[in-house]
């Protein structure tokens, strides 16, 4: 039983204490601005189940448009991890903040110098987030193409069936070995985005 959801703190935003069981990778779905909060001007929905928003504090807002630019439309079906940092400060009391780690649309990893308190900076690194990789096995098949994976089943057949590399005519060894490869290759190609 997972009991992160039951710690979660009761408030229509995201917080740091809702990520002590661990880190979250969110999508950005829509970006809306916040009237009248001059400390988290943007709410950022991501289809949280009980539907929180983030609200990234001014450094993390620096962060987001360092790597993504300015144009907030260009955030929707981006994604990005964010962990709890236990120590942000908060009235000169460690009481612990959301940080991000990870973003996608980023090529290489990046350092940036943000503020730790009002006299205090500290570096962040941001990694890049690699694609989303398919969740079941008919996403796989989509990808991948139904010529690759029956030609792949087909030699896992032939070699089930008691018929090992060694005993297998000539032919069958060669389309085993094409198959297997172009299989392997299809995988690969899903899994960089070609």
């Amino acid at each position: 039983m997972d009991l992160s959801r039951t710690i979660m703190a009761k408030s229509d935003q995201l917080n740091a204490d809702d990520l002590v069981g661990g880190p979250i990778t969110i999508t950005v779905q829509e970006i809306k601005a916040v009237e009248g909060d001059q400390q988290q001007p943007i709410a950022i929905l991501y289809g949280d189940q009980d539907g929180k928003v983030y609200k990234p504090c001014k450094s993390m807002r620096r962060v987001l448009v360092a790597v993504w630019g300015t144009d907030g439309k260009a955030f929707i079906g981006r994604r990005l991890t964010l962990y709890r940092d236990p120590s942000v400060m908060w009235g000169g009391v460690a009481v612990g903040g959301l940080r991000i780690s990870h973003m996608s649309n980023l090529d290489t990893a990046m350092t940036m110098v943000i503020s730790a308190s009002k006299t205090k900076k500290k570096p962040i690194k941001i990694l890049p987030l690699p694609d989303e990789q398919p969740q079941n096995l008919n996403e796989i098949a989509e990808s991948v193409g139904q010529d690759a994976i029956n030609g792949y089943l087909l030699s896992i057949e032939w070699i089930k069936t008691g018929e090992t590399h060694a005993a297998l005519a000539q032919d069958k060894i060669k389309t085993v070995l094409d198959n297997e490869g172009a299989f392997l290759a299809a995988i690969n190609k899903h899994k960089t985005g070609e």
